[in-house]
């Protein structure tokens, strides 16, 4: 899952999974949570909101199952996986010139 940064005043981050319906939320203070069972046109609805912070209160806050994830663990997993993205261009860019 990439997380995406957003413009708001209290989100940060958001991140989708459409087969596991999970939605990733992180707020400027760096906490982070998981949304469960969250359908792709909340997400999709949240991304074009003009207040995210008020369509994620309104919509998702209190109607979704959640669980508080570790910020820095996130972030972490974060960069691992663009290193490895990052590794596998340069593979590929290797590959093509030799």
């Amino acid at each position: 899952m990439r997380l995406q940064t957003v413009t708001s005043s209290n989100l940060d981050r958001v991140g989708y999974d459409a087969v596991n319906r999970q939605l990733i939320v992180v707020f400027k203070s760096g906490t982070a949570y998981r949304y469960d069972g969250v359908p792709n046109d909340v997400y999709e609805a949240l991304l074009q909101a003009t207040s995210k912070g008020k369509f994620f209160s309104a919509r998702v806050r209190k109607a979704f199952p959640f669980t508080r994830l570790d910020a820095q663990a996130l972030g972490e997993a974060a960069q691992r996986v663009e290193l490895a993205r990052l590794d596998w261009k340069a593979l590929e860019c290797e590959r093509a010139f030799f």
